[in-house]
């Protein structure tokens, strides 16, 4: 085998089927559900990650998030740390991208 590769990217009935108008919701129960790690960073960054991949979650959604939250989370995850660790550096710097 080789590495893997996304081959469904951009397909609806690949999704998991959440519409657009329901999104919230599912963070909410995502923000639930992410109670059972102790630790903040580590919570934060399960939602973070959600958010990232809202267009493969979201049935109708193509386009990758593109608000300055998700563009400095880019940002640092381009600099080479994780999304765990792009999101603590970036929730412990108030959203700073430079400083994170």
């Amino acid at each position: 085998g080789g590495p893997e590769v996304v081959t469904s990217k951009g397909f609806d009935e690949a999704k998991l089927g959440v519409q657009p108008h329901e999104w919230p919701v599912f963070l909410e129960l995502a923000g639930e559900a992410a109670q059972l790690w102790p630790i903040p960073y580590v919570r934060s960054g399960m939602l973070s990650a959600l958010g990232t991949v809202k267009a493969e979650i979201c049935i109708g959604v193509f386009e990758e998030e593109a608000s300055p939250e998700a563009a400095a989370r880019r940002k640092v995850q381009e600099a080479g740390f994780d999304h765990f660790l792009a999101s603590a550096a970036l929730e412990k710097t108030g959203g700073d991208a430079a400083r994170a």
